[in-house]
């Protein structure tokens, strides 16, 4: 297996690399360029294959992608087919972390499938959904056979995938990234107007995955000094979901308890962190999730949902974080009331614990043996 510290690692980004898959593949990449990593850049792919240097093509490399529906997939493929002009096929390694539903865009299933008749790169895929396309990755899997690996959150994605994909797959853990600084709870609920307030919050895009009308509903069963801050930008599908769940916070009579806070500048989310007593982790479904590894990097109590995914992040610890079944949102209220300080204390202990063994740096070792691996195979 190489050890691959002649191997270049580079980075092709979309042009707004602000959350999830994207800032998922930035954070690896960065810590790609901490390790022996004999060169390392940056490149937007809407730059195309002049962008790359040219002392990069006397290399071997790594190429790292994000591969996501909206955000320039055919781009990204025309990209990939001028690296594979330019490259022998014993030279490089594609990395690409993908959203299952890119796969099935008929420009990205239909190039990837043309690059496999091309050359059949040596690929890892990084599955980022907790549902993954079954026939588009059995394709694939038949089509990139001997030339492909498969990652994905957990063993419990894994299970769900035909057999032969199964097969060449491993499970890495999503990583807990590196806190930020954050001011005190007191200078921060100060400054967003929250003294005084028992604040619940949901980070990250507003997503109906992510329970955000339950929550809303919960607060019905809380005291009025209990407030939901939605600290993300609402989708824009379903329409208007964003107008939706106010809507329904007004029907309720939670108008002044429900804040929906828009896109976030690092500096805007550092405060909404800082001010969070209890963040709130309950989805519908999920492969993984960045905002849960944001809050146990910052040593939060975290109310997630009990489920096989997220098990992940509890099992060197016991029940560190705290879990739910709440059905519905009188349960889900009531749970939230009856957590008590040694809880949230055991919470935060149990945090400390899991962001040593999910570092980044950790977590990128997993993935540079993958890649080390698929390296080594002769073509």
């Amino acid at each position: 297996m190489h050890d691959l510290t002649e191997y270049h690692f580079i980075h092709f980004t979309a042009e707004a690399t602000v959350a999830g898959i994207e800032r998922y593949g930035r954070l690896l990449a960065a810590e790609a360029r901490l390790r022996n990593v004999v060169y390392e850049h940056d490149i937007a792919i809407l730059a195309g294959i002049d962008s790359v240097p040219v002392v990069a093509r006397d290399r071997p490399a790594v190429f790292i992608f994000q591969f996501s529906p909206n955000r320039y997939p055919c781009e990204t493929l025309r990209l990939i087919r001028g690296l594979l002009d330019h490259y022998r096929p014993d030279r490089f390694v594609f990395f690409l972390i993908v959203l299952h539903d890119a796969l099935n865009i008929p420009c990205s299933k239909d190039a990837l499938f043309r690059l496999r008749l091309y050359r059949r790169p040596r690929t890892l895929f990084q599955s980022f959904y907790p549902d993954p396309t079954r026939d588009a990755l059995g394709e694939i899997g038949n089509a990139y056979f001997g030339r492909v690996r498969f990652t994905t959150f957990s063993d419990t994605q894994i299970a769900r995938l035909p057999a032969k994909v199964a097969a060449a797959a491993r499970s890495i853990p999503h990583f807990v990234e590196n806190p930020i600084s954050i001011g005190s709870e007191i200078t921060c609920k100060r400054t967003l107007g929250l003294e005084g307030r028992f604040v619940i919050t949901v980070l990250g895009f507003v997503d109906p995955r992510k329970n955000c009308e339950m929550a809303i509903r919960a607060l019905v069963y809380l005291p009025e000094t209990y407030v939901l801050v939605l600290a993300g930008k609402p989708l824009l599908r379903p329409a208007n979901y964003g107008e939706y769940l106010l809507g329904i916070a007004a029907k309720l009579g939670l108008e002044k308890r429900v804040r929906i806070t828009g896109y976030l500048s690092d500096a805007d989310q550092a405060l909404h962190i800082g001010a969070t007593d209890l963040a709130l982790c309950v989805f519908k479904s999920v492969s993984a999730s960045g905002t849960l590894s944001t809050w146990i990097a910052h040593e939060k109590p975290v109310l997630i949902s009990d489920s096989q995914e997220l098990a992940l992040y509890s099992d060197s610890s016991g029940s560190s974080l705290i879990k739910t079944q709440a059905p519905d949102a009188k349960a889900l209220g009531q749970h939230i009331l009856s957590i008590d300080e040694i809880q949230m204390s055991t919470a935060r202990a149990g945090a400390r614990l899991i962001k040593e063994r999910l570092s980044i740096a950790n977590i990128w070792m997993q993935f540079r043996d993958s890649i080390a691996l698929l390296s080594s195979r002769r073509l």
